[in-house]
This record gives C-alpha cells, structure tokens and sequence, in this order.
C-alpha cells in the first residue's frame, strides 16, 4: 500500500500491514484528464493540474488531525500495472475501512446548501450515482462530507437519514459500528441498481468488497465480470437470494440474460423485498413431475423462504444447468413451451403435496 506524507508530498510504500501508520483517506469522483497521478508526482508540473487541489485540500484536513499519510486512489495507486490495480481494488474495502477518516469531497455541491432541501446538490451530486462510491460510503469507520469549497456538510452519521433517502442504504449499516449485521445478498445489490461505472467490468469489480468476494479483474471481458461475481457468491454462500429479481408478492426471476449482466435490473422498492433463498443442504426436492411437453431440460431451481401452501401458484428462480455446482440441487423437468410443473416436497420437514404449482421462469 502506497500512502502520501502530507507534508513531504512524497509517496511511501508499505508491504506489511502491521507496518502501515495511521492515514486518512479521500473518496471522490473525478475526470481522467484533470486528476494527478502516481507517474505525474515525478513531473513538478503536476502542481499545475485541476486535481491537485484535491491532494491539498485532503493534505491540509489530515494535518489538521495530526494525520501524516494519506491516501487517494489516483496517485497512490499504478495503474499502468494490471497486478496492482488489482491488488488495489480487491483490498480496496479493507483500505477504506482501516482509515482513521475518510474526507468526501463533493465538487458539485456548492456552500452553504441545505442537503436536506428535497431537490438538495447533495441529494444531486454525482458522487451518489457512481458504483466505486458505494463501498467508500459503508466501509470507513468515520466519514465526513465536504462541499466544493472544502467546507464540511456534516458527517456520515448527523446526515443518516438524507443519505439513507438517497441511496436506500439502511441507517444501521451508516453507523461506525463494526458488529452492525449486513442486509441479505439481494438488498446489498439492490444499493447498486442506479449506479453506473465508466467500464462495464466495474460495476462487479465495485462490489467486491460489499460482498467480501476476492476475485481477478479480467479487464476486456465486459459483463461477464457481473456473472463471475455471482458464481462465486453462490459458491462461497448459501444466501441465493440474489436471484430473486423484479419481485412482487412472490419471488420470480425474469429475463436471465438482462439479470445476468448487471444489477440495473434491480429497483430499490421491488428488488430489496427479497427474502433470503436457499438450496444447498436445506430442502429436498422429490416426487414425480406432471409433464406436459417431451423436450428435456435440466434446471436449478431454488426453494425460499416465501410462505408455500397446497394448490397455490409460485415464482421461484431457475437458473440454466451451465453454471451448476456439485454441490447444488438439481432437478430434472420435461419442458418445452409449458412452463408449469406439479410436484411434491418436502419444505423443513412438512409435505405440501403434489397440488402445489411452482412456475419456472427461464
């Protein structure tokens, strides 16, 4: 990890955790051609760039605290390395979380602006739309925002309830508290459904930390970094409930293709209704199927902890055989164009019986 001394200006490189001193951290958005990076320290010049101030203005607040590194993401990081960048953005939470303060800079709220005002510049900054802002809005322990002229608008917990407003990041998790308890994997992913990334691999690689998912940047391979990150949380957790897209009363998956680019699908009123789902080692699926066409099709299908009862209609998500796992549940349908099957089983120990319909979308 790379930290700047604020008054040497200078770079420091740290290759033990236990080494690493005390730091405070900046979270901003910025534009590639204004901000100063880490081969731009080397040119005196770099004084000269529109981001710098953004170095002075983190500088002078971190001495203020008697804090002597910093560290910002455009010049503490090499981006000409792949394998940096990707150390980089795979510690990026633990980074942010292990600052003593993180200054959020917002360049297009002006001073003096009440931010509780219902069409506020805070409520309007971009810094709320942007998907690297969303770990760098729940993982430090302390957080203020700063408005254009460096001026404090308030700290993360005395604007609680506008933040949570704008971002449907609940209040508990705006809080310092390290035990705080995290919301199901669909209501995490459902904080991302309106914001954007300028690459499409970023939108997964942003979520990294959220989901304590360690996973290689492939950058060139589009949205398909969106469908690694799900596989690997459905390998490292028995919570499926991230399948579970544009709800209503029940649970159903629609559009597989859509849902398995990005979170965009996903919408904060419909999307964080989600219940926890399950499959691995919880439920057993049997009984015989009532087939109404002769084409064979493997599928995945998830039980959940929505309310089942006998002879009713549900939407449970199924995901196509190509991504399954050893270790998750499968069943083997007679499907074509019908998409109803009648089966018995056994949910917790009750029988339903086989009256009960479950409608696979997919």
């Amino acid at each position: 990890m790379r930290l700047l001394n604020v008054k040497t200006r200078k770079l420091k490189e740290f290759f033990d955790d236990d080494s690493i001193p005390d730091y405070a951290i900046l979270s901003h958005t910025w534009k590639a051609e204004e901000e100063v990076t880490l081969q731009d320290l080397e040119n005196p010049d770099h004084v000269l760039k529109k981001g710098y101030t953004k170095i002075e203005g983190t500088c002078t607040l971190a001495a203020k605290e008697s804090i002597d590194y910093i560290w910002i993401d455009t010049c503490c990081i090499d981006k000409t390395s792949s394998a940096e960048l990707s150390e980089a953005i795979n510690s990026m939470y633990r980074w942010y979380k292990s600052s003593q303060i993180c200054y959020t800079y917002l360049s297009d709220v002006p001073t003096n602006k009440d931010p509780y005002e219902s069409n506020s510049a805070f409520r309007r900054s971009r810094w709320f739309t942007r998907g690297w802002t969303l770990q760098e809005l729940i993982a430090p322990r302390n957080l203020i925002f700063y408005d254009q002229e460096w001026k404090p608008i308030g700290t993360r917990l005395e604007l609680a309830t506008v933040v949570k407003d704008i971002t449907a990041v609940p209040a508990h998790m705006l809080s310092a508290d390290a035990s705080r308890p995290w919301p199901n994997t669909a209501v995490r992913m459902s904080w991302a459904a309106n914001r954007t990334t300028s690459r499409a691999e970023d939108i997964a690689y942003c979520l990294l930390g959220i989901f304590d998912i360690q996973m290689p940047l492939l950058y060139g391979e589009g949205h398909r970094a969106f469908r690694r990150l799900q596989l690997e949380l459905l390998k490292q957790s028995e919570d499926e409930s991230l399948l579970a897209w544009n709800l209503d009363s029940s649970l159903r998956m629609t559009e597989l293709d859509q849902f398995t680019k990005d979170p965009h699908r996903s919408r904060k009123v419909n999307f964080g209704k989600s219940k926890n789902t399950y499959s691995r080692g919880r439920h057993t699926f049997c009984a015989a199927w009532a087939v109404l066409d002769h084409a064979e099709m493997q599928t995945i299908i998830l039980s959940t902890e929505v309310d089942v009862e006998p002879g009713s209609e549900y939407l449970l998500p199924v995901i196509p055989l190509p991504i399954v796992q050893d270790d998750v549940l499968i069943m083997i349908a007679r499907l074509k164009n019908a998409l109803t099957v009648c089966f018995t089983t056994f949910t917790r120990g009750t029988s339903l019986g086989s009256t009960t319909k479950i409608i696979l979308c997919g």
